[in-house]
């Protein structure tokens, strides 16, 4: 889920690297097959829209979800969560983000919470992502040098 975006669209390429052809939860299915091509299967889902749930998770058996910006409701992520193991999900991988856990009452620190104790969930925090640093430092990458105002702090 959230098949075509900036951590999805590099894990797909690597589970076919590894002769798999994933499913690919999207809400335009002609759009998302010309970002990601034909080699694997696509589903109609739409984080909004309930109704594309169940019927996109749908004998899943691992699940990669990631919460689109704008709308990382803690109740639609549990209720996707609770569909997905109803399925027989085995593994649910949540994508949050550096701060999750630390600022309380954000959603996404509320998603965690939830999942904290579940043992089919695993959640992953990256900080920082090649990908952004390539379309807006380009030119600093150009140089062999990534400027960031981090100082000698620590990243994942």
């Amino acid at each position: 889920m959230g098949a075509t975006g900036k951590a999805a669209t590099p894990a797909i390429k690597v589970l076919q690297g590894k002769g798999l052809r994933p499913i690919a939860a999207v809400r335009d299915i002609p759009k998302a097959k010309i970002h990601l091509g034909e080699d694997l299967d696509f589903v109609h889902f739409d984080y909004t829209d309930p109704n594309t749930f169940a019927p996109a998770l749908k004998g899943v058996k691992r699940l990669f979800l990631i919460p689109p910006l704008g709308t990382k409701d803690p109740a639609t992520v549990s209720q996707i969560t609770e569909i997905a193991k109803s399925e027989g999900a085995e593994l649910i991988v949540v994508q949050t983000g550096r701060t999750s856990s630390s600022v309380e009452g954000k959603p996404l620190n509320q998603i965690e919470r939830n999942l904290k104790n579940d043992s089919s969930c695993c959640i992953i925090r990256p900080a920082l992502y090649m990908q952004n640093f390539c379309s807006w430092a380009g030119e600093t990458l150009d140089e062999d040098k990534l400027c960031l105002p981090a100082g000698d702090a620590k990243m994942s």
